[in-house]
């Protein structure tokens, strides 16, 4: 929850990151020119909770949240990686799948730097979206860049060994971002439902115990 104070008044957000409060700032700015009620503007800002895939929250418990996030552009990484981390996790582990060769050949020293703000980072093969594969380009380079650099744990894996490393190595209180306008969203549904499937059974044992009492 982030709180906005503007002239006196407290504007209540759901949604973090300064890319996020700006927005409001001219939304709010805007409001008050139209001569909207200040109490209507609060109100919408307050019950505002996003779009599908922008930070969108896929399970979120005591013990992990997972969040899905369109974001494939290095500006929008840096951007979705700030407003995470302003909510406090032990630790960020982001799951990125790169989105077109030539975006990745284009912007591959950009994509590197763009997750500084991560502990640990997974790259997957690239989604190609229709186009050729650009021999010497593939999410193993991102990958091998990022390992240079030493400062974060990373790791490079084929889509269909994510789920089982994730679950593997998941702390409590952990983050789990996954990035990309492809299809690794269908990895943050898998990983959500590990731990749907997990609150039920427990809810189910829990009721079972209350009964045999």
């Amino acid at each position: 929850m982030f709180f906005l104070v503007l002239f006196l008044s407290v504007f209540q957000l759901r949604l973090g990151g300064r890319h996020n409060i700006l927005n409001s700032l001219a939304v709010i700015a805007l409001g008050l020119e139209l001569g909207i009620d200040r109490e209507i503007i609060k109100e919408s800002l307050f019950s505002y909770q996003g779009t599908r895939r922008r930070l969108e929250i896929k399970f979120e418990s005591s013990e992990i949240t997972v969040l899905d996030d369109y974001g494939h552009h290095p500006t929008e990484i840096k951007a979705t990686l700030e407003a995470v981390r302003s909510l406090g996790p032990r630790r960020l582990l982001v799951i990125f799948q790169p989105h077109r060769y030539t975006r990745t050949k284009l912007l591959l020293d950009s994509f590197v730097s763009s997750f500084n703000l991560a502990d640990y980072v997974i790259i997957t093969d690239i989604y190609s979206a229709g186009e050729s594969a650009i021999e010497g380009v593939s999410g193993y380079s991102i990958y091998e860049k990022i390992k240079l650099r030493k400062h974060q744990q990373a790791k490079f894996l084929p889509k269909e060994d994510i789920l089982d490393f994730v679950l593997n190595i998941l702390n409590p209180q952990d983050i789990v971002l996954f990035l990309g306008a492809g299809d690794i969203t269908k990895i943050s549904d898998q990983l959500a439902e590990v731990f749907k499937n997990k609150r039920q059974a427990e809810s189910r044992r829990v009721l079972s115990q209350t009964h045999q009492l």
